[in-house]
């Protein structure tokens, strides 16, 4: 049997009785402000600025507050077109306080992309850089203001003297914040339920129009309880390097609060390099390294990649591509273990979870490892004409791949006819893709491929063909 078997087996009461103070996603931020007050919790790989828990908590408290006094209230949301600092995260985390959704977008977008996605939304803010090595985003702030007059704060993260008309420059913000930090915790208090919107991660559009995914503090949360336990030490308090992009939901939710969850230390990039990655790993003594496999493949190309001392990694992650075994073998040189899982944004990320030894990672190229109690996965008929979620069908079958339980997201926003068919009246996460065959590895692997059930392992075909996922039985 697989060596992933061995991983916790996490369930919805471990994720109430023995996590219940960490459902709300900024309640971990408070957790470990008080338990871990002087450790750190954000260094910026960029700048070399560390963050403690206690100044986290301060920071993300006083921007909270000021936003309370811009107006924004619980239920409103923020959009961000930001690269990954330590001020887009304080930003991120005052939202969550507040009750206002945030949402991040990828920088890479056009702004006629952008515009698109900001109405589907209809933030009440907008935040973005301004002259950037991407471009020059002023024009893209210039341009939502005259196309999305429902935006009434745009926030720019730049140089005061490049702010444009009509923006507020984030230090300016910033400074406010400050100021209002003392006293702060009372005043940003809002009642909150686990179940209330949080996050807001655009789909890749792989399946269509990228669609805005609405993503609850539990959602979050109990993904998070599972990859800070299965693959970052549970709350040993590990060092994570955060280098994908923020817009991702394995920046947000996997790497970024997974290593949050477990009281551990985020090590970020503002934006993918591969020498600044591999220097980051050497200086700041990096354990854990989750990225896609393209990204392990520009730092391998480095010229002086067998320069730097990797010997701090304990474990290295990919996802989203299916690889080859010759590629895992080449991981496995990296540390000692070596970890893969499914992942999908509509379940606030990993959802299976697959961790194997040096000795035995090839195992990781032909796996996607094992689901979690708190969110088993069946394989199914096709959603019912009633909108319910098909039989489970038994060995040999071929059919859809489903999930249930806390980690499935509330829905695509304002999209309801979307969400009725992907997630069915009884619960299921189900995902349609046209099966395709003589496809040996895809490029994405999701939560409704054409399956078929095997009894232990259920094998994946059709475009996942040659892939396994271990259930529990």
């Amino acid at each position: 049997m697989s060596q992933v078997c061995t991983l916790p087996q996490l369930s919805e009461n471990d994720f109430d009785q023995k996590f219940s103070e960490r459902h709300l996603v900024h309640k971990v931020i408070s957790k470990w402000a008080t338990e871990r007050p002087d450790r750190l919790a954000i260094i910026s790989a960029d700048t070399g600025q560390g963050t403690t828990w206690t100044e986290l908590e301060a920071a993300t408290l006083g921007v909270a507050a000021h936003l309370l006094e811009l107006g924004y209230k619980k239920g409103d949301c923020l959009v961000t077109a930001l690269p990954l600092t330590t001020e887009h995260i304080i930003l991120e985390y005052a939202c969550f306080r507040i009750g206002v959704i945030f949402a991040p977008l990828d920088l890479r977008l056009s702004a006629p992309e952008m515009i698109r996605s900001i109405r589907q939304v209809q933030p009440k803010g907008f935040a973005f850089p301004g002259v950037t090595p991407l471009g020059d985003f002023r024009e893209v702030g210039r341009a939502i203001g005259r196309e999305c007059p429902f935006v009434e704060h745009k926030i720019q993260f730049s140089p005061r003297e490049e702010t444009i008309p009509g923006a507020t420059a984030a230090a300016d913000l910033f400074a406010r914040a400050s100021e209002l930090r003392t006293g702060s915790e009372e005043r940003v208090s809002c009642e909150q339920s686990e179940n209330d919107a949080a996050l807001i991660i655009f789909t890749t559009g792989s399946t269509g129009s990228p669609k805005p995914a609405l993503l609850s503090h539990r959602n979050i949360t109990s993904q998070n309880m599972c990859i800070s336990q299965a693959f970052f030490g549970g709350d040993s308090g590990m060092k994570t390097l955060v280098n994908l992009p923020p817009s991702h939901v394995g920046c947000q939710t996997e790497l970024l609060m997974g290593t949050f969850f477990g009281g551990g230390t985020a090590v970020i990039l503002a934006s993918f390099d591969p020498v600044r990655s591999l220097k980051a790993i050497q200086e700041y003594k990096i354990e854990i390294v989750g990225q896609i496999p393209a990204m392990f493949e520009f730092e391998w190309r480095v010229k002086t990649y067998d320069e730097f001392d990797l010997s701090s990694l304990k474990l290295v992650a990919y996802g989203g591509q299916q690889v080859s075994e010759a590629f895992v073998a080449k991981m496995s040189t990296m540390a000692p273990w070596v970890a893969t899982g499914l992942g999908l944004t509509e379940a606030a990320g990993f959802c299976t979870y697959e961790s194997q030894p040096r000795e035995t990672a090839r195992q990781c190229a032909v796996s996607l490892g094992l689901d979690m109690p708190v969110y088993p996965f069946s394989i199914r008929r096709e959603m019912r004409g009633d909108g319910f979620a098909g039989d489970e069908l038994t060995a040999g079958e071929t059919g859809h791949i489903c999930f249930r339980g806390a980690q499935t997201f509330l829905g695509y926003l304002n999209d309801p006819a979307s969400t009725a068919n992907t997630i069915s009246k009884d619960g299921f996460l189900i995902y349609r893709r046209p099966r395709v065959q003589g496809c040996e590895w895809p490029p994405f692997i999701r939560a409704g491929e054409m399956g078929h059930q095997t009894g232990w392992i259920p094998g994946v075909s059709g475009r996942c063909r040659g892939s396994y996922l271990c259930a529990r039985r």
